[in-house]
């Protein structure tokens, strides 16, 4: 029953009023479909929402239904609603086009992408090659480098042993000279 002023309606009654059960009149409250009024401990909600409600569920539920005919294999269909379809058809068609061509398109770049792994791959297969033959060719300047080194400091030994032999000698003539061993050996002056 409505309470004393008739700005709320018992759930009970709004159910029987919407053609559906209490729990779904319930259901439209938690979506927002109505507004919950508690007033002593009892819920209710507004009529005018109610009435509402339920011209907007009898406008669905007539746009949602096509007319059958008698032999169910007919369908009418609202010229404006068919329209409609034909048109999302065609977008899906044309959609369907557009993704069979991204399809092609993508899966020509994957074997382009796989084309390009390969080279990479063998790119740095030749890349280690070559690092390997520098690697072998430095080693190689390396231990040269290091018998030239060797073969300098042998050098500048044999110089320096060489000057020191020459130092001797010249110190020796020196000596001789002084003696006068030289003239007399030899016949130098």
């Amino acid at each position: 029953m409505t309470n004393k002023n008739s700005l709320r309606l018992e759930i009970k009654i709004a159910a029987k009023a919407l053609g559906c059960s209490e729990r779904t009149v319930h259901r439209y409250i938690e979506r927002g479909l109505l507004t919950r009024v508690k007033e002593k401990g009892k819920l209710y909600v507004i009529p005018d929402e109610v009435s509402i409600l339920k011209q907007k569920l009898e406008s669905d539920k007539k746009k949602r239904s096509a007319i059958k005919s008698k032999s169910n294999d007919k369908v009418t269909v609202n010229l404006s609603h068919y329209e409609l379809l034909i048109a999302k058809i065609g977008q899906l068609e044309e959609n369907k086009r557009l993704m069979l061509e991204y399809k092609a398109q993508s899966e020509e770049q994957q074997r382009a992408l796989a084309e390009y792994k390969i080279k990479c791959e063998e790119n740095q297969n030749v890349i280690a090659d070559h690092k390997e033959k520098i690697e072998r060719k430095s080693e190689t300047i390396k231990k040269a480098k290091e018998f030239i080194l060797s073969e300098r400091q042998k050098i500048q030994d044999l110089e320096k042993e060489l000057e020191r032999q020459q130092a001797e000698m010249d110190q020796r003539v020196r000596d001789l000279k002084k003696r006068g061993l030289l003239k007399r050996l030899f016949n130098v002056d």
